[in-house]
């Protein structure tokens, strides 16, 4: 049973005093610590740089005549929280950033600044910041704008202040939670202050460390479980922070940034030099570059034995350099047999394998051994009680409904582990032999923060759970793990669930007992919540292990000590090639890949047992030397398949897949042999088995694909089954008919049409992949077929991306956040679905964003955005679109040798070309610029999303759209009742 949870009392009184701060504007003023206002305190601002300062009988006019001016004066004044007002008379926007230096850092820097943005219409209006100094403050310097620009500040005072009121982070009244279990929202994180935070550890006094994604590091004192008291917060006086990854052991902090902006990507180690209990010592211990963006470095955890430390990355990572030992065979490769294509929109288009990975690392940073690979984008990893190692890895969102699809899901990270990753449509599925499977699949989702709940004060089998973080959908799940023969199965279960409720970290206070959860990220509203039991303590649970299992785990780990390691003996590693538990056949072959192919290739070469030989000589092209991997792949194509079973005959498929790719095709005569002993394998039910088949008569050029597949491409009951045939059929070059040319375009318009009516999920990237694979059909026709297929070729068809409002619609008002921002806070009940769904069409939302199973595909997928993002922060995004940009949307400007300047987003970049989208309405519009016209590309801060969506809207149309956003698209949602 699940039941909503209620505020505790301290909870309740923190909540209100927020709220009032917030919505009545009243604060204590507290001590004047500088005004400047009349013409003796403005002669105390000296121009430093790009900026001129006039006193005048208005204030203090400022002229800066650069894109980086910068002024300075004394201000000195205690630590603490600070309110700088700054009342002044200027028109537009200004990107403006304050700085400070103290007792203890005399210099300005990054890391003791606050970026802000004033908004003016040529009257004075006022503007306030808060900032929090650790030491006394000495000094502030004002950046007024990052272009030329002109103001008057007519005065400004800093005072010595409370903590900033901050927006409340979702009421814990609203969470769904098991019986029994309470969770407090311990803090409200103000955003313009301390940020979103994103990375959590507790220290060896059980205090929090948790890192802003675009700032600092702090230090979190929360009262003691069952005791009302404040929240204490530290800011941890190091240049450094933006980190996705903390953890203290051996004495220090290591903080793993993932480059926001200020710091480089790295591994870094922050200590205490002087034994004050302040950490103020940081050494980075390695650099980790990459592409960058959210798909960089993450977490790093304690190993089981205490000695070393493990860390994630992203695929945006490179491997860091100096690694000693490598578990994976460094064999790694793309092993795409047909022609792929790049993923919709172009993410990631040039990141080869071998894609996110894990790594162990000495304490020191020093010695670094690969562990694993093939993840897209894994942000946490945690250890269970036997050692063995889980992570939490993302899919790509937009390939929902295509057969390349691989949701988020739960992974076992063993020894030299394969997880295949490969960009595009070239993604390996679960059943190829040479990656491993997921331990559960959780569907749609960002992965975020994961632990075990080992230390909590729980009942044991909630202890026993891995807990995983969904940022997107706002759930924490709790994965019951079970052992499945050398591996593990698991069931999920939901044990938090809120809206909005942005999951980014979750660990266990051993101190404590407690659970704590951090809520933001990408510069959401955060907060920092508390779970404990209350409920009654069952009698203890015991779950006993079969002793098969850990017999059959002890196999796995005894094969794996041989990877990086030479074998004594390869009589174990051979037995293990045919072993009936997957992870043990994984396990051998790794191990064999490791050895001396010399000592080794002779046997494969001679095997008759179907696993062994496939295994042994998937190991052999995989690792020989070209004669070698020619041999294997000679050997593969001569074994007989037809007494093997439909997992061995998988298995031999895709052994033959990476032959064929890493050694070349085979003569046309033996091609012709191979594809009448493939083809012999007709009919099977297995739908797997029917793509590898099909995949594999394609590639050898043999009718039987065409003829037999054609038919199953008419008959599919799924829109994934119609794409994989679609996809793999336009590479077949013979075999073809006119009248199955005809069928197939048929078959294929059908497949666009349904996207466009809503009967395919997927919107507009599932229709661009198949308006690709047509194109790609199309250009391989004769010229005469092409010309009798016309009708069918350019046939008219439905859009996944509705055009919105046929006429112009008439101007309403420049909307701004503040205009309905107190609606938005609490929107009122009684929307219409109706002309929410039509206004979705009449803003243009559609045109980018898919929204169930329609819409374009330039943007992020806002399906589940009121799972992540109030309703006042939705709104943000609409009318102020580039305060916040997902790395994966955001834009370039493109200088061109002749003087152009092109923007939009990157979808590809190589060596010879750039090719950049410059039209959000049109996803076609796209222009590739040749490398050596190129002078310079620089990234942009300005989102491609339009401004002034809103303003043909009325405010009801509006608050309908949000409300439509807000269900999810769902009629029956409250907000419509």
């Amino acid at each position: 049973m699940k039941r909503i949870i209620f505020f505790s009392l301290s909870t309740l009184a923190a909540c209100v005093w927020l709220f009032c701060s917030f919505g009545n504007a009243v604060e204590n003023p507290g001590d004047v610590i500088t005004s400047w206002q009349d013409q003796q305190s403005w002669s105390q601002w000296k121009p430093l740089v790009q900026v001129k300062l006039d006193i005048t009988k208005d204030g203090l006019r400022v002229t800066g005549t650069g894109n980086d001016p910068h002024m300075i004066a004394p201000a000195t004044g205690p630590a603490g929280w600070k309110k700088l007002t700054i009342v002044a008379a200027f028109k537009g926007r200004l990107n403006t950033q304050l700085f400070w230096t103290t007792t203890r850092n005399p210099g300005t820097s990054e890391g003791r600044s606050l970026r802000f943005k004033m908004n003016g219409r040529g009257a004075a209006s006022k503007h306030e910041v808060y900032f929090y100094t650790q030491d006394p403050i000495t000094q502030l310097r004002i950046d007024p704008h990052s272009a030329p620009t002109q103001l008057t500040i007519k005065s400004m005072t800093l005072v010595a202040s409370t903590a900033p009121p901050a927006e409340p982070a979702t009421d814990p009244s609203g969470l769904v939670v098991p019986d029994g279990f309470k969770v407090e929202l311990l803090y409200s994180v103000p955003k313009q202050a301390q940020g979103s935070w994103v990375s959590m550890t507790s220290d060896p006094k059980g205090r929090l460390i948790v890192c802003d994604q675009y700032g600092s590091l702090y230090r979190v004192t929360p009262p003691p479980v069952g005791v009302q008291g404040d929240v204490k917060i530290e800011r941890i006086n190091v240049e450094l922070g933006e980190a996705q990854g903390l953890l203290y052991a051996f004495n220090g902090l290591y903080v793993v940034v993932n480059r926001g902006g200020k710091f480089d990507s790295g591994l870094y180690k922050v200590t205490d030099s002087d034994g004050d209990d302040q950490l103020d010592k940081v050494v980075m211990l390695k650099a980790l570059p990459g592409r960058g963006g959210e798909h960089g470095p993450h977490s790093i955890v304690l190993s089981p034995d205490g000695k070393s430390l493990y860390m994630v990355a992203g695929n945006n990572t490179t491997l860091p350099e100096g690694i000693k030992k490598y578990r994976v065979p460094k064999n790694w490769g793309e092993d795409q047999l047909l022609p792929r294509q790049p993923c919709s929109n172009g993410h990631n288009t040039n990141v080869m394998a071998p894609g996110g990975w894990v790594a162990r690392v000495s304490p020191d940073g020093k010695q670094w051994e690969l562990v694993a690979s093939g993840f897209r984008n894994p942000y946490d990893i945690a250890f269970n009680r036997d050692g063995e190692l889980f992570t939490y890895d993302a899919d790509m969102e937009m390939d929902v409904g295509t057969p390349w699809y691989r949701p988020t899901r739960v992974c076992h990270v063993v020894s030299g582990a394969e997880f295949g990753w490969r960009v595009g449509t070239g993604k390996w599925l679960p059943y190829f032999t040479d990656n491993l499977p997921p331990v559960v699949d959780v569907w749609q989702g960002s992965p975020t923060g994961v632990s075990f709940g080992y230390g909590a004060d729980f009942p044991r089998q909630w202890q026993d759970r891995l807990y995983v973080s969904d940022w997107t959908y706002g759930k924490l799940y709790a994965v019951k793990l079970k052992p499945s023969g050398s591996s593990y199965g698991g069931e999920l279960e939901e044990f938090i669930t809120g809206i909005p409720f942005p999951l980014t970290d979750v660990i266990v206070n051993p101190h404590d007992k407690a659970m704590y959860i951090t809520i933001g990220g990408r510069r959401t509203q955060s907060g920092l919540y508390r779970v404990t039991y209350v409920g009654p303590r069952d009698a203890k649970v015991h779950s006993e292990e079969a002793e098969s299992t850990r017999q059959l785990r002890a196999k796995r780990r005894a094969l794996e000590a041989y990877h990086a390691e030479p074998a004594p003996n390869m009589n174990p590693i051979w037995a293990g090639l045919s072993h009936g538990d997957r992870h043990v056949r994984y396990a051998a072959r790794i191990a064999l890949e490791h050895q001396s192919v010399d000592r080794w290739a002779s046997r494969a070469l001679q095997e008759k047992g179907p696993d062994a030989a496939v295994q042994s000589l998937l190991a052999l092209v995989r690792s020989g030397d070209k004669a070698q991997q020619q041999a294997g792949r000679d050997q593969l194509a001569a074994l007989s398949a037809t007494q093997m079973s439909e997992r061995q005959q998988l298995d031999w498929l895709r052994a033959l897949n990476v032959a064929f790719a890493r050694s070349g095709g085979l003569s046309e005569k033996a091609s012709k042999q191979l594809g009448d002993r493939v083809a012999r394998l007709l009919p099977t039910e297995r739908l797997s088995l029917n793509h590898e088949i099909c995949r594999m008569l394609v590639y050898l050029g043999h009718p039987a694909a065409v003829t037999h597949f054609v038919p199953k491409m008419e008959q599919a009951k799924t829109q994934e089954d119609v794409l994989f045939y679609g996809m793999a059929l336009r590479d077949a070059r013979k075999g073809w008919s006119q009248e199955t040319r005809k069928r197939y375009l048929q078959r294929m318009n059908f497949a666009e049409q349904a996207v466009g009516q809503g009967d395919f999920v997927g919107g507009g990237h599932y229709q661009i992949y198949v308006q690709r694979l047509r194109s790609d059909f199309v250009a391989a026709l004769p010229a005469e077929s092409q010309k009798e297929l016309d009708a069918l070729i350019n046939a008219k068809l439905l859009s996944a991306v509705p055009t919105g409002a046929p006429t112009p619609r008439k101007f309403i008002k420049n909307w701004q956040v503040a205009d309905l921002l107190a609606d938005a806070n609490q929107l009122p009940k009684g929307r219409s679905f109706a002309a929410g769904k039509n206004m979705f069409q009449v803003a243009s939302c559609v045109g980018c964003h898919r929204f169930g199973k329609v819409g374009g595909i330039l943007g992020p997928d806002i399906t589940g955005a009121a799972r992540r993002y109030s309703s006042a922060v939705l709104l943000r995004e609409i009318i102020e679109p580039s305060v916040q940009v997902s790395d994966q949307f955001k834009t370039h400007a493109v200088l061109t040798v002749s003087g152009k300047v092109y923007q939009g987003r990157i979808l590809d970049r190589n060596e010879k070309s750039v090719t950049i989208a410059i039209d959000p309405k049109s996803p076609a519009s796209v222009l590739e610029i040749k490398t050596s016209d190129i002078e310079e590309v620089l990234p942009s801060k300005t989102s491609m999303m339009p401004l002034g969506l809103l303003n043909t809207l009325t405010r009801e149309q509006i608050l309908d759209l949000l409300a439509y956003i807000q269900s999810g698209g769902d009629p029956e949602h409250p907000l419509f009742k």
